[in-house]
């Protein structure tokens, strides 16, 4: 799983509306791209085993993914 460059949310105060929109939308498309990733590795390996580590992998990610999404939304309802 690729690595994205970590969020920094006091940074995140300073940006445009615009910006944080452009920035929300991006962590949408990486929220969606690692859930399919995820739902892919769990149909297609039904008869192999998956380690355990590697589904909290991904479940960790989606969970940050997930905070940094909420807290954007909150910023850009806070511009508006």
């Amino acid at each position: 799983m690729e690595e994205k460059e970590e969020l920094n949310w006091e940074e995140l105060k300073e940006y445009s509306k615009d910006e944080l929109e452009k920035i929300l939308k991006e962590k949408q498309e990486d929220y969606n791209e690692i859930e399919e990733m995820k739902e892919f590795l769990l149909k297609h390996t039904t008869n192999h085993h998956v380690p355990g580590y590697t589904h909290n992998d991904y479940m960790v990610r989606l969970q940050d993914l997930e905070k940094e999404i909420e807290y954007i939304k909150k910023l850009i309802q806070e511009k508006s």
